[in-house]
């Protein structure tokens, strides 16, 4: 919770807001997502990166993203390893925002390649 504060504290900050507002968080039935991370050699990690690659010729770099979604759901409250990846584009989340159509096709292409290594006998 602490982290999550100083983050949109920072963000005010960045933009000159920093002391024009009162960041708490509100109480909720629900709780607070904890955060998660899945080991880079996790087979969904490598089988995904191999996938990337074959696809792409690019190596796919791996960062953490400390956001919340339903990917801590999935990941903490029912233990199922998650990775978060899709096509980019502009305007992430915001107006206007856009994706590249070749990276929408890489991208079904990487998901089809990932389930096919990941069941492999």
């Amino acid at each position: 919770e602490e982290l999550c504060i100083r983050q949109m504290q920072e963000a005010a900050d960045k933009i000159g807001l920093g002391n024009k507002v009162d960041i708490r968080l509100k109480p909720r039935n629900s709780p607070y997502m904890k955060s998660f991370a899945i080991e880079e050699d996790h087979e969904l990690v490598t089988a995904l990166r191999q996938s990337f690659t074959d696809i792409t010729g690019e190596n796919l770099p791996i960062d953490y993203d400390p956001s919340v979604c339903d990917s801590n759901i999935v990941a903490v409250s029912l233990g199922i390893p998650v990775v978060t990846f899709g096509p980019s584009g502009g305007n992430m989340h915001g107006d206007n925002e856009y994706g590249y159509p070749y990276q929408v096709k890489n991208c079904c292409e990487i998901y089809k390649e990932t389930i096919r290594k990941l069941l492999k006998p």
